[in-house]
């Protein structure tokens, strides 16, 4: 557990350096990175053919930061909130929508990015990898999720609701971490929930 506030410590850190211009220091980083996180991960997984997929919502959710439109609201899911979805989609035989699966996938990838120290797989920045990251685990939950007849919704849904989720878990991160340090909040502190 050390290892893993260490590693999102560090991470906080190296995003607090990274300043993106009008979205409060987030940067979602060079979208073909993006592309690439995402699909260099689902090949890893067996599910090479979503990429199309990945590049258009990548695309979609670039858009949707520059414009402003993806940031941390009190609409959001709670932490428990996340890790009951994790819980429905990963441990359960109960129907789950597309905005579940999303969830789930955001807090799955943050599990194994910090779980690997944050190391780098594909090329492009921090931010991008764990985005690419948790895209792909979205995917490969809904395939899963189908293949029982549990999946509500679409694929490019939860998809699109992964990517959205890690970028708001980020953007509250960096938050935290300006306020009151590394460990005070954040994903650092979600791990810690989760694991």
């Amino acid at each position: 557990m050390e290892n893993l506030i260490n590693a999102a410590s560090g991470f906080l850190g190296n995003q607090a350096g990274q300043k993106g211009s009008g979205n409060g220091g987030f940067d979602l980083g060079d979208l073909g990175s993006l592309v690439s996180a995402a699909s260099n991960h689902a090949q890893q997984n067996n599910n090479p053919q979503d990429s199309s997929m990945f590049s258009q919502i990548a695309s979609h959710l670039q858009t949707q930061q520059q414009q402003g439109n993806i940031r941390p609201s009190d609409d959001d899911p709670s932490d428990d909130q996340l890790m009951q979805h994790h819980d429905q989609v990963v441990n359960s035989d109960n129907n789950v929508g597309s905005g579940e699966i999303g969830n789930a996938a955001a807090l799955s990838a943050i599990k194994s990015f910090l779980g690997n120290s944050g190391s780098q797989q594909g090329g492009g920045n921090m931010q991008s990898q764990l985005i690419g990251m948790a895209m792909s685990q979205a995917a490969q939950f809904f395939d899963q999720k189908q293949g029982q007849g549990l999946a509500q919704g679409s694929k490019n849904d939860a998809v699109q609701q992964a990517g959205q989720m890690a970028m708001k878990l980020m953007m509250k991160n960096q938050l935290s971490s300006m306020i009151g340090g590394g460990n005070s909040g954040g994903l650092a502190s979600l791990a810690s929930k989760f694991l």
